[in-house]
C-alpha cells in the first residue's frame, strides 16, 4: 500500500469507529431509560457511518493491507508463534492432569460413598441445624467471569490471546494461498483434495484453538474423514502408502454387494475397489450423520 491508500484507510477506519462509539452510546443510554421508572422516548438514530462507496473502499483497502501483512516473513513473528504454542501445549497437559486426578477423585469419593458402614453413618447421624450463609453473589460472578476467561485464554492473558489466534490466522491464510493455485476446476479430485485441505485446517483448529471438553473426540472423526478421502484418492491403500497389488489391510468380500459406487480410477486387485468403494459409501455417511456436530 501507499502513502495515500494508508491515509485514506485511516481516515475511513476513524470514520467507521465514530459511528459505532455512538451508536454503542445510544443503545446504552437506551437501555438505562428502559431499565428506570420514568423512561422517555427517544429520537431514532440515524445512520450516519460510511456510505456504500466508502464501504467498498474500506473493505478493498482493508483486504489490501491484510494480504500485504499476510505475505510478509518476520521471524520475529515465526518466534512469537512457536512460543504461544508451546505454553499451549503446557496448558492443556496441566488441564488433563488436573481433571484427570479430580476424576480418580471423585470416583473414589463415590466407592466410599457406597460402603455399607458410610451408609450406616449417614443415616443414623442427624445433622445440625446450621444457618444458611450469605452469598456475595457480585464477587461469586466475578470469580465465574475470570475462570471463564482463563478457559477461553488457555491460560493466556488477553493481549497475548489476541496475538497469538493473529498469527494462527496468517499461518492458515498463507497454507490457502499455497493449496488454492494447484486446485483445479475441471475434476472432480480437485473437489476431494479442496475437503480434505479443509478438514485438515478444522483438525489444526481444533488442536490448538478449541475451547470444547470433547474437542479430541470430534478431532478423531474430522482425522478418519480426511483418512477416508486419502483412501479413494490412492485407489484403495493407504494414504500415505505406494499403492501396490499387495494390500496388507484385511478387506470383507461378502458384503461388497451393498457398496455400488463404481471407481473412476484405477485399483490394482478386487480388495483395493471394494476398499474403495467402502471409503466412499463412508465418507458420505459420516458427513451426514457427524458434520453437523463440527461446531466450537
Amino acid at each position: 500500500m501507499n502513502e495515500q491508500e494508508k491515509a485514506r484507510l485511516e481516515e475511513l477506519e476513524s470514520k467507521d469507529a465514530a459511528w459505532r462509539e455512538k451508536r454503542s452510546a445510544y443503545y446504552g443510554a437506551l437501555i438505562d431509560d428502559t431499565n428506570s421508572s420514568g423512561s422517555k422516548k427517544r429520537r431514532r438514530l440515524v445512520y450516519e457511518g460510511l456510505t456504500p462507496e466508502e464501504m467498498d473502499e474500506y473493505h478493498r483497502l482493508s483486504l489490501k493491507r491484510y494480504w500485504e501483512w499476510v505475505l510478509t516473513d518476520s521471524a520475529e513473528e515465526d518466534a512469537r508463534l512457536a512460543a504461544f504454542q508451546k505454553a499451549d501445549e503446557a496448558w492443556k497437559r496441566e488441564q488433563e492432569e488436573k481433571w484427570a486426578a479430580q476424576t480418580a477423585a471423585e470416583m473414589s469419593d463415590g466407592y466410599r460413598d457406597d460402603l455399607p458402614g458410610k451408609r450406616l453413618k449417614v443415616v443414623c447421624s442427624q445433622p445440625e441445624e446450621t444457618p444458611p450463609e450469605e452469598v456475595d453473589w457480585d464477587a461469586e460472578v466475578e470469580k465465574d467471569m475470570e475462570e471463564y476467561d482463563e478457559l477461553c485464554c488457555h491460560g493466556m492473558s488477553l493481549e497475548d490471546w489476541h496475538e497469538y489466534q493473529k498469527l494462527v490466522d496468517k499461518r492458515q491464510a498463507r497454507l490457502w494461498l499455497e493449496f488454492l493455485p494447484g486446485n483445479e476446476d475441471y475434476d472432480f479430485d480437485y473437489l476431494l483434495d479442496l475437503l480434505q485441505f479443509k478438514i485438515n485446517r478444522m483438525i489444526d483448529y481444533w488442536q490448538w484453538d478449541s475451547h470444547s471438553g470433547d474437542g479430541d473426540y470430534y478431532r478423531k472423526q474430522m482425522e478418519l474423514a480426511v483418512h477416508l478421502i486419502g483412501i479413494i484418492r490412492n485407489h484403495g491403500c493407504d494414504p500415505d502408502e505406494s499403492c501396490t497389488r499387495r494390500l496388507r489391510h484385511r478387506v470383507n468380500l461378502r458384503n461388497q454387494a451393498r457398496f455400488t459406487a463404481q471407481p473412476t480410477v484405477w485399483c490394482p486387485s478386487k480388495r483395493h475397489e471394494v476398499r474403495w468403494k467402502k471409503a466412499w459409501h463412508l465418507i458420505f455417511k459420516l458427513l451426514e450423520e457427524k458434520l453437523q456436530e463440527w461446531w466450537d
